[in-house]
């Protein structure tokens, strides 16, 4: 019994593939893509929802008794619904009729989060256009009123949950307005995309990262410099200048001043690091990586397959680097 339902669902899933591919195939040629949609008779489509199903039948068994039985009480509110009917027809119509559809590329997110187009509604109509739904293909439903002429903008959502370049599909955008017996559509398609970044993975042991290492131990290059750091023992070959004179006038005993530069924060991203880990395990570790030093805003490097960048900060090489990460192919040599 089991295994005879999921060979129902199965079924009934390809037979559903099977019939969005076609149709939207034939979409294709009949609402190419385009960059901007006017909504017209061209690309708008309506049928009766279930409710307005309910509501034909109910209009014919009002005719049919009012017929047989010569009731003209009956036959009047049986015509006068059948007008409210047609009006409400057009009125649906009209709510999607002569708006100007655009949409623009999302922001980036990482994977697993929704990320949001941009939809701009644009109208002619001093009326306004009422309750219009808008989703994509995979996405969750967005509602939105457009004002009289003002143009309105809406963010209409889909979750990601795997990173590089996404397309949402077509856009579908309807309205029931103002009875909901009618259901008044169409289908679009745009040429956007969203950039989705990995999904940090949080690096409890970070392996050996910094500019120089010795026998597997961070160590930190240090640089003689100009800036005055403290003072330590004399070593035979220091410069007469450097030594501290009052110290040794004092019967302290004979010292020399240390100048040094600094500590290099210098860092380095290295794909071989993280050997033991899966390639998506490892882009996820380096994206990680990559937020943390760039939070505390010190300078990394980063040595990937196909990509090697040089020591650079910065939200500008942040947004670099989380890029190249999502556009890593799922094998990598």
């Amino acid at each position: 019994m089991i295994n005879s339902k999921a060979n129902d669902g199965r079924l009934f899933s390809s037979i559903e593939d099977w019939w969005q591919q076609r149709f939207f195939r034939w979409l294709d040629r009949k609402i190419p893509q385009s960059d901007s949609y006017r909504l017209n008779l061209k690309n708008l489509y309506i049928l009766p929802t279930a409710l307005g199903w309910v509501f034909i039948l109910f209009l014919i068994v009002l005719w049919v008794l009012g017929s047989n039985y010569q009731n003209n009480l009956v036959l009047a509110l049986c015509y006068l619904l059948s007008s409210l009917f047609i009006v409400a027809m057009h009125h649906t119509h009209a709510n999607l009729s002569g708006i100007t559809v655009q949409a623009s590329n999302a922001k980036p997110v990482y994977a697993g989060e929704e990320t949001f187009f941009s939809v701009q509604l644009s109208s002619n109509n001093k009326k306004g256009h009422h309750a219009l739904q808008m989703r994509w293909q995979t996405g969750e439903w967005a509602v939105v009123d457009i004002t009289g002429t003002n143009d309105e903008i809406c963010l209409v959502g889909m979750l990601v949950d795997q990173r590089g370049l996404h397309k949402p599909g077509r856009l579908l955008i309807e309205s029931v307005f103002p009875l909901g017996l009618m259901r008044c559509w169409s289908w679009l398609s745009f040429d956007v995309q969203a950039l989705v970044y990995p999904k940090p993975k949080t690096v409890e042991e970070i392996p050996s990262l910094f500019g120089t290492e010795e026998e597997g131990r961070h160590t930190q290059q240090t640089i003689r410099g100009d800036d005055f750091s403290g003072l330590r023992s004399y070593q035979a070959g220091d410069s007469l200048k450097h030594i501290a004179w009052k110290q040794f006038a004092k019967d302290k005993g004979l010292y020399s001043k240390d100048y040094r530069q600094g500590v290099s924060d210098e860092r380095s991203l290295d794909w071989e690091a993280f050997r033991h880990l899966s390639v998506e395990e490892r882009i996820s570790a380096l994206c990680y990586l990559t937020l943390y030093f760039s939070q505390q805003n010190l300078v990394f490097s980063v040595n990937m397959p196909g990509h090697q960048l040089l020591l650079d900060s910065g939200d500008a090489h942040c947004e670099k680097v989380l890029r190249l990460l999502a556009l890593l192919p799922q094998t990598v040599d």
